[in-house]
């Protein structure tokens, strides 16, 4: 979706190979994209990119067993925020995943920093909604463990 700097918006979509149910969103705050002060200011295209649903299965004997973790590719990168944009997903729901969980999220990126990153969890009917304040997009995942 495209976004224009000083309006803000947001930007939903159900993913189309997982369960119905499913679905990602960026919100982005009016003051959050930079602007060059130059006029009319150029729009913003913004992508969210997750695996299929088969592309988990395939890959569902790694980490002990419990397969992949959320892995969402954000664009565009190199733009650090005025104000956090906030991301919504839903957690693979034929994992079983619950709020209980030990929910960790981590940077594919080297050297990448994840202090300010504020993660929420919580039950949405029978899925797990994740929640991410974000100052700036990249590569990253988040992934949860049955509870020790």
């Amino acid at each position: 979706g495209t976004i224009i700097p000083g309006m803000g918006g947001l930007l939903i979509a159900e993913m189309s190979t997982w369960p119905g149910g499913s679905y990602f969103s960026i919100n982005v705050p009016p003051g959050a994209l930079p602007d060059d002060g130059g006029g009319s200011p150029e729009p913003v295209i913004f992508t969210l990119r997750v695996p299929t649903r088969q592309m988990y299965e395939d890959y569902q004997y790694l980490n002990n067993g419990k397969g992949l973790p959320l892995t969402i590719q954000l664009e565009p990168s190199g733009i650090l925020f005025h104000e956090p944009v906030e991301i919504l997903a839903t957690y693979m729901p034929w994992t079983g995943a619950t709020i209980d969980w030990e929910w960790d999220q981590w940077g594919v990126e080297p050297g990448e920093e994840w202090d300010g990153y504020d993660l929420q969890v919580e039950a949405v009917k029978k899925s797990v909604q994740l929640q991410y304040k974000l100052p700036h997009f990249s590569r990253w995942e988040t992934g949860g463990g049955l509870p020790d």
